[in-house]
């Protein structure tokens, strides 16, 4: 769980520990009257919460992982990693994941998953689809983005259509492909790509832990609006737990919110409405602003897409910046009341 200082402004609300945050009351009026005061003429007024559903747009995450001496770390991490990575990937999307990279033996750094994503098979073998693909080759930094495009189809083949693809590469060393060449050559093979993330785990300086800084794996990176990692840390929990919150992020869910239809007897007000957030354990209520302009200053905050036609909510660029980095993020709209 992120610390509370990270910026989201917690505000009165607790720590949700299940189901999403309590409402006061279930239909956000007294005796059923429009503005929701009781027969005695009091103005109390009950706000209802309703969630607002996650998407479930299907995404493919392919992994390279360098295979070559030095990578025996980076190997056991994405080993022991994984299912944890998938479990709380697929929480909230349909997820396909594809491993190219050699298993383990004598003379190379091998990648093998154990149940319940793979197969049971290890360290021979783990292939467990179409959750799981591994695909048997040994990597290097020089071959890695060529055995992405030659096995294209055995891992493209399996995704759903519309399957938003992020490629991870883990490497101690550099690619010799420049980001033009790449970015061109993979929008051409399907218009499925045409939104691809690659992100990186490489060095982004001299260090003992790698074999040189990974400057066109940091360019591919950065873009293709990825998320680059420096491996001279060795932080895998921290590079798993970022990863997985870009790519939930990516889909959209991270900073715009369709706001759902009230429930019946509850009148849709948009100046008394708020955006409710649960990141990782912790309920927070970003305030809102009139428009994307008067997000400047601010720490958090969201505005409406068209005021005049107020029901999609925005996340100021900062706060949807923040966002990106935690692990699991759900949202609610509170209807009926001034925000608390």
């Amino acid at each position: 769980m992120p610390p509370t200082s990270v910026g989201l402004d917690t505000g009165d609300d607790v720590t949700s520990t299940s189901g999403g945050p309590a409402d006061t009351g279930d239909t956000g009026t007294g005796d059923g009257t429009a503005d929701g005061s009781d027969s005695t003429g009091s103005s109390a007024c009950e706000p209802t919460t309703v969630e607002i559903p996650a998407s479930t747009a299907p995404v493919g995450v392919v992994f390279l992982v360098d295979n070559t001496i030095g990578m025996a770390e980076e190997a056991t991490e994405v080993s022991l990693r994984m299912n944890a990575f998938y479990n709380l990937l697929s929480a909230e999307l349909e997820s396909h994941i594809t491993v190219i990279s050699t298993y383990p033996d004598e003379d190379l750094e091998g990648v093998c998953i154990v149940p319940p994503l793979g197969n049971g098979g290890c360290p021979s073998s783990d292939n467990n689809p179409p959750d799981l693909i591994h695909i048997d080759l040994a990597v290097t930094p020089l071959n890695a983005i060529s055995h992405l495009f030659v096995t294209y189809d055995q891992w493209a083949g399996v995704l759903p259509p519309g399957a938003r693809r992020h490629i991870v590469a883990i490497s101690d060393g550099d690619t010799g492909v420049a980001y033009g060449d790449f970015n061109e050559s993979f929008l051409m093979i399907d218009e499925d790509n045409a939104n691809y993330r690659f992100h990186v785990s490489v060095a982004m300086s001299n260090c003992e832990e790698a074999e040189a800084v990974g400057n066109n794996f940091l360019a591919l990176a950065s873009g293709s609006g990825g998320y680059a990692h420096d491996l001279c840390s060795q932080n895998y929990e921290t590079f798993f737990q970022t990863l997985v919150g870009r790519i939930i992020g990516d889909t959209g869910d991270r900073c715009r919110w369709e706001v759902p239809p009230p429930p019946e007897g509850v009148a849709f007000d948009p100046d008394n409405i708020e955006l409710l957030l649960d990141v990782d354990g912790i309920m927070t209520a970003p305030p809102h602003v009139d428009s994307v302009e008067a997000c400047v200053g601010v720490s958090t905050g969201w505005y409406w897409e068209n005021p005049a036609s107020p029901n999609v909510m925005l996340a100021c660029p900062e706060t949807c910046e923040l966002l990106q980095d935690f692990q699991l993020v759900q949202s609610w709209v509170r209807f009926g009341c001034p925000p608390e």
